[in-house]
Formats: C-alpha cells, sequence, structure tokens
C-alpha cells in the first residue's frame, strides 16, 4: 500500500517496498539467496514468550477522536476528510512489561456508513518497513467503495513512521554505509529494539483491546504483511481474515534478493520479449542493445535536462533507471523499444521513462555550453520510485531490517561477493547491510524468523512482474497457511501499484464480504487481463 510522490535526492539502496537461537523442537525453512534452503531449529508451534506476557490493556478512559493534524502533512498526499477521525492511544513500550513506560500510537479511524450488528474493523497497514499508514487514509476507500458501509477502518502509523514517531534520518534519505552510519547516531537515546515487527503486532491488538472489536480483518500491503504474519502468530484468536498482496515473510533474504533483482527481472524481460513475436519485431536482439546501452554509458555519460537542470546519466544512474522502470507494468513494456531506440541515436523514449520515473520533464541536452563547475549527477531519490521524498521514515526502515532479516543471511562478505557478481548493481546496494551493526538492535529470535503457520483465512496476492517481492515469495508464505488462497495477478507489479487495479479490489472486497470464504468469490477477472503492448 505505497503510493507514488518522486524527487531528485541522494539514492537509497533497493528497498518497498529482514539472532539468538532457541532450543528446538522442529524446523522450518529460510529463504537462500539461491532460493535453496538451510535447516534452522525453531519452536514453531510456541509463539514467542512475550505473547503470554500481553496483558489485557483496558484503557485508562475512551480514546479521545477529532481531525487529523494536517500540519505536517506528507507532501503530494491530500489530508483526510472530516469522516476520518484521528486519536493517540498509550501502549506499552514493552508488551511484557504493560505497567511500564508507554509510547503514543497515532490512530485514524473512519467509521461504517451503515453498520449492522456488532462493529467490525479492518486494519490497513502500510509497508516500508517506514511508511505512515495515515498517509493514506484519504484515498484508499476510494478504491474500496463496496467496503465502506459495514466496517470501520483503521489506519495505525507504526512506532517509528508518521505521525507515531516517526524515525527519520537528520541528513536525509542515506545512500552510503557511511551515511547509514551517521543516521544511526542520530537516533538519540531511543531503544530501537522497541521498533520492530513484534511490536507493532502487539500494539494492533492494543489498539483492538482498545477500541473494542472483537476480532480484526488485517490489510497488510509489502513489509505491512509481515506485520499481518506475525499478528497471525502471536493472536490467531483475535484475527478474523486477512489480506496480504505483495508478500515479504520473516525468513526472507531480504538483502541479497534485492542485491538481485535488477539483474533477474533485465534476464526475464530479454527472456520474454525473445519469445514474443510482437517485441522481436520491434527489437530484434533486445541483450545486444543493453550491452550498447551499457558499453555507450560507461565510455561517456550522456547529458540530460531534468526540469530545465542539467545532469548527467551515466551507468549507474541508468541501472538504477532500468530497475524502476521494470518495476512498473505502465514502463516495464515500454522499455525494450526505447533501449532500442536510443541506441540508434533516439533518445525521445527514454527521456519520457526517465521522466516517468521521476515525476519530471527530461530532454537531451546535448549542446550544453562548456562549465567549469562538474554537472550534477542524475541520481533518483530512492532506488523504488513509488516512495516519497517524506514518506519513508529510513532510520525506522534500517532498524527493522537489520534486526529482522540480516540475520537470514549468510554474511556481509557473500553479500558483497553476490553484488560484485550482477551486472547492473549499484555500490550502494549493500550500504546498509554494511552499516546495520551501527544500529544496535539484537537479531529477533529464530522463533520470529520462522515461516508463520496458521489456520487463519488468508488471500495472497502477487503481482507476476514484482521485481520486490517475488511470486515465490507469496508461493512459499502460502504453504504454511492451512486455509490460504494465493491469487497471481497477471501483467501486475508491487503492491502499491495494484492499489488502484479494479480487478484486485473487487476481489479482495468479496472475500472480506465473504468472512474469508474464497468459494464466494470470482476470481475470473484475473483470466481476462490482457497483457500491455511492447
Amino acid at each position: 500500500m505505497i503510493h507514488r510522490e518522486l524527487s531528485l535526492l541522494p539514492m537509497l539502496p533497493m528497498l518497498p517496498f529482514l539472532a539468538s537461537p532457541l532450543l528446538a523442537c522442529s524446523s522450518s525453512s529460510s529463504l537462500l539467496p539461491d532460493g535453496g534452503a538451510v535447516e534452522v531449529d525453531v519452536q514453531q508451534e510456541k509463539p514467542d514468550a512475550r505473547r503470554d506476557q500481553l496483558a489485557p490493556d483496558r484503557g485508562p478512559s475512551p480514546p479521545s477522536w477529532g481531525r487529523c493534524d494536517e500540519a505536517g502533512w506528507f507532501e503530494g498526499y491530500h489530508p483526510p476528510s472530516a469522516a476520518v477521525q484521528c486519536a493517540t492511544l498509550k501502549v506499552p513500550l514493552d508488551a511484557s512489561q504493560p505497567g511500564g513506560p508507554t509510547f503514543d500510537l497515532r490512530v485514524a479511524r473512519e467509521k461504517a456508513t451503515s453498520p449492522v450488528g456488532a462493529p467490525r474493523a479492518i486494519v490497513h497497514i502500510a509497508g516500508g518497513p517506514g511508511v505512515s499508514s495515515i498517509a493514506l487514509s484519504a484515498s484508499l476507500l476510494h478504491y474500496l467503495p463496496g467496503l465502506t458501509a459495514d466496517f470501520d477502518h483503521l489506519y495505525v502509523d507504526l512506532r517509528g513512521t508518521g505521525f507515531s514517531d516517526a524515525l527519520v534520518c537528520p541528513g536525509g534519505a542515506p545512500s552510503t554505509k557511511a551515511e547509514w552510519e551517521g543516521c544511526a547516531s542520530g537516533q538519540g537515546d531511543r531503544d530501537l529494539n522497541h521498533y520492530l515487527t513484534l511490536d507493532g503486532a502487539n500494539d494492533l491488538e492494543h489498539v483492538r483491546q482498545r477500541l473494542g472489536y472483537d476480532k480484526l480483518i488485517l490489510d497488510g500491503g509489502s513489509y505491512g504483511t509481515r506485520v499481518v504474519l506475525e499478528y497471525m502468530r502471536q493472536h490467531p484468536e483475535r484475527l478474523a481474515s486477512a489480506v496480504l498482496t505483495s508478500l515479504a515473510p520473516p525468513d526472507w533474504t531480504y538483502f541479497s534478493w534485492m542485491v538481485k533483482t535488477v539483474d533477474q527481472s533485465v534476464a526475464g524481460l530479454v527472456a520474454r520479449c525473445n519469445k514474443d513475436a510482437a517485441c522481436t519485431a520491434l527489437v530484434p536482439d533486445l541483450a545486444a542493445d543493453l550491452a550498447a546501452r551499457r558499453q555507450a554509458l560507461k565510455d561517456s555519460p550522456r547529458m540530460v535536462k531534468v526540469n530545465g537542470v542539467p545532469m548527467a546519466e551515466d551507468l549507474e544512474a541508468f541501472g538504477v533507471i532500468l530497475g524502476a522502470a521494470l518495476d512498473n507494468p505502465s514502463t516495464y513494456f515500454k522499455t525494450p523499444r526505447a533501449i532500442h531506440a536510443a541506441v540508434a541515436g533516439d533518445n525521445s523514449l527514454w527521456n519520457a521513462i526517465i521522466g516517468n520515473v521521476l515525476g519530471a520533464s527530461v530532454k537531451d541536452a546535448s549542446n550544453l555550453p562548456k562549465r567549469r563547475a562538474p554537472v550534477q549527477r542524475l541520481r533518483p531519490a530512492r532506488r523504488w520510485m513509488s516512495l516519497g521524498p517524506d514518506l519513508l521514515a529510513d532510520a525506522l526502515h534500517a532498524a527493522v531490517v537489520c534486526a529482522e532479516w540480516l540475520p537470514n543471511e549468510a554474511g556481509i562478505a557473500d553479500l558483497q561477493k553476490l553484488a560484485s557478481q550482477q551486472t547492473w548493481g549499484s555500490p550502494s546496494d549493500t550500504a546498509l547491510a554494511e552499516a546495520c551493526a551501527a544500529w544496535k538492535v539484537n537479531p529477533v529470535p529464530a522463533s520470529l524468523r520462522a515461516p508463520v503457520t496458521s489456520s487463519a483465512k488468508a488471500l495472497l496476492i502477487t503481482g507476476e512482474l514484482d521485481l520486490r517481492t517475488p511470486v515465490s515469495l507469496g508461493e512459499h508464505t502460502a504453504a504454511t497457511l492451512k486455509n490460504a488462497t494465493h491469487l497471481v495477478v497477471p501483467y501486475a507489479g508491487h503492491a502499491d501499484e495494484m492499489a488502484t487495479n479494479t480487478c484486485v479490489n473487487q476481489i479482495m472486497t468479496d472475500f472480506i464480504k465473504a468472512d474469508g470464504d474464497i468459494k464466494a468469490v470470482d476470481t475470473s477477472c484475473l483470466g481476462k487481463r490482457t497483457q500491455p503492448s511492447w
């Protein structure tokens, strides 16, 4: 559930979008960079000990609801209407110490327009990790009109995001190891071990208790699925059903995947084009065109004007733009033709793709006068362009991935070796992993990194072309969810792109209204989707 707003800022590594071992009584698989598995000992059926100590949260008084604070609202996002009310709930900083220090959690709610019976709530959880859920409160229901009458809709800014003490980097979005380390040192005396996924899942349970719902329906996108899965593990009796779009499971080797994802997507595009006569008619040899373009930019960066500002598109920038173009179906199928034309000397189609990625006007600038000062290098704000300049809490992102997904990796040296083997990689791809030691977060226990086993009613949705959270992650997650259905959406990308997909939203609506009975849901619209033209 990540939306779009773009900016030219220092580049982040690929994002959304992460132990001390316990005694074992069973084993499960951990996803490896090569798709293989390693056996790790976990207490599969026993939830984390902190769940057992989660005391009922009655709250001192009912929450005080009012208009959401529009001051400092997120750039490019409309503030919500008066129908969306906000409140601050005090939750235990440490769920195992209910009488200890508290944390101010911001929650937004839009009540059902025509409720029948006991109140029912859908909780929408954004991705990242680090994206504000409340930022989506003005737009999300526009695409889910069938769910407004019967259900309350909750948007919880998880700890460290949005209006819940957003953990940001004082110097802006980091791209190097040193910048990530500098961000870590700027977090003051906060104990970031209390800003992790388990805390988020327990906070959702406190929200449920305080607001008086018997059970919750959870809707998570990208990293939001990680939170849904943890709630499913910790509080299974309080989950009515769940929709998980673009899966990010706890045993994912996140860093390895992000290092190699652009190379894998480029290989997939070449293979798809070679098998499609319509593509080869336009682009006879895409692999050769990519190699030629790569060599040309390696020899001499290309001059462009971005919103009138002269910039140089070098090889690294081209790789980042290429990855972003393949991350969105609207540009994925246009890329072969644009590359082919650029090799032939016509950059207009490729400039349009850069403009789409950056949200800017991009033109050739080959006749720039000689300048004494160096020309600015073209650097997108983030590897994944759907993240706005102020929407992602970078420090929260770092804390979570370092504590939860880095322990799944074989080691930093292996990541660096993998990165060196990529054609389209960037030096920033391993920067955060290399800086994780500076974040002083403890690796989460193996029990919290094991696949979630559950009988909850769940709908899993994955885009066929999703670079960030591929179809294989949806298949892997579904394998241990007894009552889950995994749907793959043809020609679709990540959760942010699918948020406006009419077919997907109708399936989601019908699933929730049928109380999680997938047999009552018509999914035939998926088979009617057609491939975009090349």
